[in-house]
């Protein structure tokens, strides 16, 4: 059994594990946000540079010389850098299908994701059932921390949903704590609530 390493996501070898596990981090918010479409728009994106589900912002952590898990990470200087591209490229891949979901997309840019200068934002984190219980969740938050202090970002955050009590007690174990009023949002008839957790690093 070989040491887990955690690596950058690669455009081509990584695709099918990015999506997969994306999709596993938030298996209903996701679809309900973005539509059966979902796995086709993100597979195209992954592959794009400079936008925010671009390999560039995801590491993956291998273990038995296979993809256990991955993170999605920016901080705000890439996510303002990175935002009209992205919302160019949703709009390339979805086309029409994008319009009735832009204010659900809005919200998550501007109330969901939202962050101050000086944090490094985790999008999504999660590792495949059979890899869990061996300390690599905490791997990646571990290297989440060292990758903020890399970049000169003061604190690590991330929302999650409560009724996700696993990655709640996750999270505080690592030393996260709820910070302001939980978001919500309702799309279509399903009803979504966020807690913001944040680390100073």
């Amino acid at each position: 059994m070989s040491e887990p390493a955690i690596v950058r996501a690669r455009p081509l070898g990584d695709t099918g594990d990015y999506v997969n596990l994306l999709l596993m981090s938030a298996p209903e918010f996701f679809p309900a946000l973005y539509g059966d479409r979902f796995e086709k728009v993100i597979r195209e994106m992954f592959s794009c540079p400079e936008n925010t589900f671009s390999y560039e912002n995801v590491d993956v952590i291998k273990a038995d010389g296979v993809t256990a898990g991955m993170v999605l990470r920016y901080d705000l200087k890439t996510s303002t850098r990175q935002r009209n591209n992205t919302g160019m490229l949703m709009f390339k891949h979805m086309g029409r299908k994008m319009l009735p979901r832009l204010k659900h997309m809005l919200w998550v840019d501007s109330v969901l994701v939202k962050m101050d200068e000086g944090t490094l934002y985790v999008s999504n984190m999660t590792v495949y059932p059979q890899f869990r219980q061996r300390g690599l969740a905490t791997r990646m938050l571990r290297h989440c921390e060292d990758l903020a202090r890399k970049t000169g970002n003061k604190r690590i955050a991330l929302d999650v949903e409560p009724s996700h009590e696993l990655a709640m007690q996750l999270y505080r174990s690592f030393g996260l704590h709820v910070v302001g009023e939980p978001k919500r949002t309702t799309i279509g008839r399903q009803k979504f609530e966020f807690l913001r957790m944040e680390k100073e690093v």
